[in-house]
């Protein structure tokens, strides 16, 4: 059941409110946390199942066209998929210090929630802005407060939004050279969304089409690599 917080845009008509994000109990393996705050999450739930997917949000803006398509294409997907579920984490509204060697649980609140429900993900989608040409600094920090285990072998899709074609690689191969550290399974393509794949804020069919086909290749690396170790260990083990 889709969460839409109060004073956002639903991205489906067919969308309704439900319980409190605040009040819903959620069973994260691994996790320290009973609940999420309402800022956390725009879909709730993430069970100890193979079909558990965490979206990361790395704008460090409030919710814009990046959040409304990946919302879109999340709620399209539960529909193909009727086990999935999805949790989307959205940086902008959390707050998540500098990554300054302490562990997740001393930094922050929010940071040990994300880390935990990124660990516990059997597949993670991480979308961001092209700033400067490259990924924000906000996912970048995120990334940094991860441990190799939460990422390793692990199914990691990256989504990107940019202005125009000119920094169609720069998100994608940045976020790359990080993911090989982790020792990632990451998908051999990403989808990269720009100004004109939306109109009054709404993604286009095409582009929706993209994000289709990325999160149901992530869902399929997800189903056959089971959580199997992958050789050799990765760099930053």
């Amino acid at each position: 059941m889709a969460v839409v917080p109060k004073g956002r845009a639903s991205a489906s008509a067919a969308v309704t409110t439900a319980t409190p994000v605040a009040k819903c109990p959620i069973a994260v393996r691994r996790s320290i946390a009973a609940t999420f705050p309402m800022a956390l999450v725009d879909i709730i739930n993430v069970p100890d199942s193979p079909t558990a997917l965490v979206i990361v949000l790395g704008s460090a803006t409030p919710p814009g066209r990046l959040h409304r398509a990946l919302a879109t294409a999340a709620e399209r997907a539960t529909g193909r998929h009727p086990a999935l579920t999805v949790t989307t984490i959205d940086l902008a509204t959390l707050e998540i210090p500098y990554a300054d060697g302490r562990p997740p649980a001393e930094a922050s609140a929010d940071t040990a929630r994300v880390v935990d429900a990124i660990a516990a993900a059997d597949a993670v989608v991480l979308a961001s802005p092209t700033y400067r040409g490259s990924l924000t600094g906000a996912l970048k920090n995120l990334i940094d407060h991860l441990p190799v285990p939460a990422l390793r072998a692990k199914p990691v899709a990256v989504v990107a939004i940019g202005a125009s074609d000119h920094h169609f690689l720069g998100v994608d191969r940045h976020l790359r050279d990080i993911l090989t550290f982790f020792g990632a399974a990451t998908t051999p393509t990403s989808a990269y969304l720009t100004s004109r794949d939306f109109t009054d804020g709404a993604p286009s069919d095409e582009a929706l089409a993209r994000l289709d086909a990325l999160l149901d290749t992530t869902l399929l690396f997800a189903e056959h690599l089971g959580g199997e170790p992958l050789g050799p260990p990765p760099i930053g083990r």
